[in-house]
């Protein structure tokens, strides 16, 4: 019997995939019968599929892409571009999920440094089912968008590294229309406690929003003051009495006023 395991890899794999060969590499005559049954499940089937993700990898090596989740393998389709690429998404966890992706990047030059990147999940083979996932829960369109500003104002005095803008569209159903948005400020420093990531979802504005505010607040105000003076004083210890600064007094709770609790907890 002929045995698949004597061909190169690539020729194997792809013999695999149209079920030309089982897994164990032999040939599988009954496939000359009818060669079309076999093809049309080269996705549905989960031997097939894994023969056919092999071979891409063999002629679409997957590209290293930074926050790509775990399980899910980029292929660059337009060759080695140093400021992005267009990509063909697998998501394989059981089911094996195919999509599209674009990056657009920036890479050299002074800040600011800006990284664009599109990703929409498209159909999932699971088994003999097929789904169409574009725009729902299941392949929502991602859109993550990157500033890189580098700002370093000293070491008690604004700065700010990056600006990170996430979103997440999901229109179609099931599930109903849903979009996210979040906003990440990657080692903000307002004052001289130190920079730290903020990040801020307008669904759920807290605190950190609160925080944001006053400290630029602070910030401007202490531009317009000057070093000394009354105004200088009422910049200076009005806003760490409210607890932005580094005194160990409480915030005020901005954010919860509509609670009475938390009024009198901070005044307590």
């Amino acid at each position: 019997m002929i045995s698949g395991n004597d061909l190169a890899s690539e020729v194997l794999n792809l013999g695999k995939a149209i079920g030309l060969f089982d897994d164990s590499g032999n040939l599988q005559t009954s496939w000359f019968e009818n060669p079309l049954s076999s093809i049309e499940s080269l996705l549905s089937n989960s031997s097939q599929r894994a023969a056919f993700l092999a071979l891409l990898d063999s002629f679409l090596p997957a590209a290293q892409v930074n926050d790509v989740p775990a399980g899910e393998s980029w292929h660059p389709l337009l060759g080695d571009q140093p400021r992005g690429n267009a990509y063909l998404t697998v998501k394989n966890n059981g089911a094996a999920t195919f999509g599209f992706a674009g990056l657009f990047q920036t890479s050299d030059g002074p800040p600011p440094l800006a990284s664009l990147r599109v990703h929409l999940p498209i159909v999932s083979f699971n088994g003999t089912s097929v789904s169409a996932v574009a725009g729902t829960a299941d392949g929502p369109l991602e859109f993550s968008l990157r500033l890189h500003l580098g700002w370093k104002f000293g070491t008690d005095a604004l700065g700010l590294d990056s600006v990170v803008v996430d979103a997440i569209l999901a229109p179609l159903p099931p599930g109903g229309a849903s979009a996210n948005l979040q906003i990440t400020l990657e080692q903000l420093q307002l004052d001289s406690s130190g920079a730290k990531d903020v990040v801020l979802d307008p669904n759920n504005l807290s605190s950190e929003a609160v925080q944001l505010i006053i400290g630029l607040l602070h910030e401007k105000l202490s531009r317009l003051a000057g070093p000394t003076g009354e105004a200088a004083s009422l910049v200076n210890h009005l806003l760490p009495l409210l607890g932005f600064g580094t005194d160990g007094i409480p915030q005020f709770p901005f954010a919860q006023l509509e609670n009475p609790g938390a009024l009198n907890g901070w005044f307590d």
